[in-house]
Formats: C-alpha cells, structure tokens, sequence
C-alpha cells in the first residue's frame, strides 16, 4: 500500500519504519526543515545543542528495553546526570531516574529511522481529501500529493484535529489547553563552576536547568546551558519582548548557581504545544480502519517521550 504520514517527530518516525517493515510504500510530510519534532537538535556556528525534549525519563519496562537495544548502535546512551532540586539552595535528588539521551543529538533516532522512506520537508498539510485514486493531501501553498491508501497522522493535536475534522469530527481541544514552553540555550563566556548536570527549580518561572553539554557523545569543548521555562511563565511572555525571555532565564541561572553568566551567544525557540494540560482530557489514538485513517501522537497516550512509544506500540496491535 502507498501511505502518507504526516509529521517528522518521533511518533511519526517510528510508524513510519514500522510500516516500510510491513512491505508497503511510505511518504513522511514534515512542516519544518528538519526532522524530530520536539526532539531538534539545534546545529549552531558556536556549539550544537537540544532545543526540545532535553532527556528522556524511562519508567516502562517495554521501553526501557527498546532504548536498551538501540545503544549497541550508538542511538541511545544512559546518562548518569549529576541532578539537583533547587529551592533556596541546591539539594541532590534523592534518587537516581532511568535517564537517556539520543546521540549525538535528540533527532538522531528519528533521522536513522526516516532513512529508508520518503521524506518531504518544509510541507505543512492542511487538508486531505477522500478521491477514487485515494487519499489527496493538500499543503499550505495549494500543493496537492496523492493518492495514498492510507494516512497516518501524528503532528500535535491542534494541527491534527483540524485536518480531520471534516471527516471523522472528533474532539477539538481547545489551545488553551496546551501548554507553551520557551525554551533558551546559552553559551556562557567561561564554564559555570558547578557540579549540576541537571537543575530543576522548585519555584519561580523556570522548570530545568541543563548542561547540554554534559550528555553522553556530545562536544564537550562546548559550554552550552538549556534553561525551559515554566509553562505559566511562558503563557505570559509568549508576546514579550525577546530580550525579557533571555533575561529571564540567564537571571534564573545566575541565581541558582550563584554565579554571574555573562552570555556570548543564545539561541531561543517557542513551543506552542509543549504538552497537553494535566486538567484537559486527550482525545486518544484515532484508528478508522473504514477510512482507512490513523491519528497518534505522544498526546494520544501521557504527554512524553515515553507515551509516544506507547502510543505506537498500540498502533502496531491495532494494525496487525
């Protein structure tokens, strides 16, 4: 069968290898210039970094064991990061989390995945039509792909449901209900003197910390510092100037390490649907067989890394 899948991310990445194993003709659309979704890894003249999900937390077993057998391959590595708590000062977790991370950067695993089957970046889909020939996909610029026997969609639910809703309905949840993320990398003029690999603050406007550099295979000539913001916090300065974003995170910084950071290069990216809220119900994996339509993300499933994992091991049962 000829099939389209539309979005680059993980989820997509792994349906898509999943479905060339099963013998048939796979197309992958992506909106951006490069694949993973919110696993980009940002490649700079001054250092390379991730951008995105910055590690990857391993609870469920089935999970654990397919990151397990991808790091003969140099794919994954675990990371035994140095993490501490700050609230008012820094305190070790008190137990170690299953942390891994994708080399040699966050995309790698969805790169190695796509190498087998079409990829069409710089193609955002906005709309699919049922025809005689098959499925047509409509981009952004009115250009048309088609026809495929199936579609498979995994984008973030918000560009999703919309592509959809004409032919399956299906819950619109609402934007309010996904919460934003920016996300600052930074490159300080000397090497912080601090033993933390990861930081997560307690309180104020940043969630985590994150020596980048630190990660397993990574350059570490580099000095490059990861600070997300808060969801709240980044909501509110969503349409602030740039410059109070980067402010905010270097002053979060200096304050938990205790150390001035002078900033020599930065780099900032605004997710939009960084997460689904806890409080918002999902709409679940969206398997029609009789349309011949699939929809599945990581906001089918929890909202990680992890729950896109799940999500697509459900796929696979439903479609065999």
């Amino acid at each position: 069968m000829k099939i389209a899948v539309v979005g680059a991310g993980f989820t997509g990445s792994l349906v898509a290898d999943f479905l060339k194993d099963a013998g048939h003709q796979v197309t992958v659309f992506e909106k951006s210039r490069g694949r993973g979704g919110r696993l980009t890894h940002k490649r700079t003249d001054w250092g390379n970094f991730d951008i995105g999900a910055c590690e990857i937390r391993a609870t469920d077993p089935r999970f654990c064991q397919f990151l397990q057998r991808l790091m003969p391959q140099q794919l994954v590595a675990r990371w035994q990061a140095k993490g501490f708590i700050y609230d008012g000062q820094l305190v070790p977790e008190s137990a170690e989390p299953c942390r891994f991370v994708f080399t040699p950067g966050m995309n790698s695993l969805c790169r190695h995945y796509l190498k087998r089957v079409e990829l069409c970046l710089s193609v955002r889909i906005k709309h699919m039509q049922r025809t005689q020939s098959g499925w047509m996909l409509w981009d952004e610029q009115e250009g048309k792909y088609g026809g495929f026997d199936w579609v498979v969609l995994t984008a973030p639910w918000p560009q999703t449901q919309p592509i959809l809703a004409e032919h399956l309905g299906g819950p619109a949840v609402d934007e309010l209900d996904w919460l934003p993320c920016w996300s600052v990398a930074v490159q300080p003029q000397r090497r912080l003197n601090t033993e933390a690999d990861i930081i997560y603050p307690k309180q104020g406007p940043v969630q985590l910390m994150l020596n980048d550099s630190a990660k397993p295979r990574r350059d570490r000539e580099e000095s490059v510092w990861v600070i997300q913001l808060t969801h709240e916090a980044s909501a509110q300065l969503h349409r602030s100037d740039q410059d109070e974003v980067l402010s905010t995170a270097v002053n979060e910084l200096q304050q938990v390490t205790g150390e001035a950071v002078n900033v020599v290069h930065h780099y900032k990216h605004f997710w939009r649907y960084a997460r689904l809220s806890h409080e918002a119900e999902g709409p679940g994996m969206i398997f029609k067989p009789e349309q011949s339509v699939a929809a599945l993300g990581d906001w089918s499933a929890g909202g990680s890394t992890q729950a896109a994992f799940r999500a697509v091991e459900q796929f696979k049962r439903f479609w065999s």
